[in-house]
């Protein structure tokens, strides 16, 4: 029997805390999230519930990397390259709060602060931190750009050429 959107987003909620926790892996959240945003998200109001939700996983999970302590390695790259691919995909992306970028950006400069102070701790090192907060400062310019591509643009007054232009073919190309 099938359940209504809101019983699978509260479960989706779940995982996605659990995923903060390391309780799950990254690819059991990125399957869930395509199943549910391919074939049971079906209003718009469905889909942003779901993005943002993914989202915001993704960024406290990115911000408790940014802590002292936390570890980061190559796995922890994997997972973040995992997560924020699939959520800057073409159904996703314009679902992403406008916040998103300025917020991923603040967390990657976080990153980068950890990444100067004494060695990493928790198993990191400080060059997986900075790689990190590069693949962060990535995903907010992909959101960024897909933000500014989707704004209108409106003028004060109609702009129209005052001549116009016509484009003329050369017979030969000199060199």
């Amino acid at each position: 029997m099938p359940r209504p959107f809101s019983e699978l987003s509260k479960e989706f909620n779940a995982t996605a805390k659990s995923y903060i926790r390391d309780d799950v892996s990254v690819e059991l959240l990125t399957t869930k999230y395509s199943v549910l945003m391919s074939h049971k998200a079906k209003e718009p109001e469905e889909k942003r519930e779901l993005v943002t939700a993914m989202y915001e996983c993704g960024l406290k999970w990115l911000a408790a990397r940014a802590e002292a302590g936390a570890t980061v390695d190559h796995q922890t790259t994997v997972s973040m390259t995992s997560l924020f691919s699939r959520l800057t995909e073409d159904d996703s992306i314009n679902f992403i709060p406008p916040a998103a970028p300025e917020q991923l950006t603040d967390v990657a400069l976080d990153l980068l602060r950890r990444a100067e102070g004494p060695a990493g701790g928790g198993g990191s090192s400080k060059g997986y931190i900075v790689k990190l907060a590069g693949q962060t400062l990535a995903a907010a310019d992909k959101i960024k750009a897909a933000h500014l591509a989707t704004t209108d643009v409106t003028t004060s007054q109609d702009i129209t050429p005052s001549k116009t232009i016509t484009l003329k073919q050369k017979d030969e190309f000199k060199l």
